[in-house]
């Protein structure tokens, strides 16, 4: 969430200042509100694509190289957890044992969150800095 929320910011400072914040979907992917009917201007294209391109390399592309979450990594993402309630999200919940978390328990994207998740990320076993809900 923390690049989708960074690939918002880019974009708003380039040429689509009404974009709202990211969510986390059921899919455990962030998404964009009407994000089907976005009109991209190329200033925002151009400026934002070397975030747009870590997103997809998270979200894992078509040859399957994204990270995935793994049981193993639960007790890292625990860590995390702990860390994220520590940093105004007391509610943030534990991950499921196969290292994803539970997609209903993860509060909305704010301004907030994008600054507890950057001091969170050294517990976070995605190298891009992804969450991955459970579906």
């Amino acid at each position: 969430m923390a690049l989708a929320h960074q690939a918002a910011v880019c974009a708003r400072a380039h040429g689509m200042p009404n974009l709202g914040d990211p969510t986390l979907g059921s899919d455990g992917h962030p998404h964009f509100p009407n994000e089907n009917n976005l009109q991209i201007p190329q200033s925002a294209r151009e400026a934002c694509q070397s975030i747009i391109d870590r997103i997809s390399a998270a979200e894992g592309n078509s040859n399957g190289d994204g990270y995935q979450p793994k049981p193993a990594d639960v007790p890292k993402l625990i860590q995390f957890a702990q860390c994220m309630r520590s940093h105004g999200f007391p509610t943030w919940p534990d991950p499921n044992s196969d290292g994803t978390f539970p997609a209903a328990g993860l509060p909305h994207k704010s301004p907030a969150m994008g600054n507890a998740m950057n001091a969170c990320n050294q517990y976070n076993p995605d190298p891009h800095g992804g969450i991955h809900g459970s579906r």
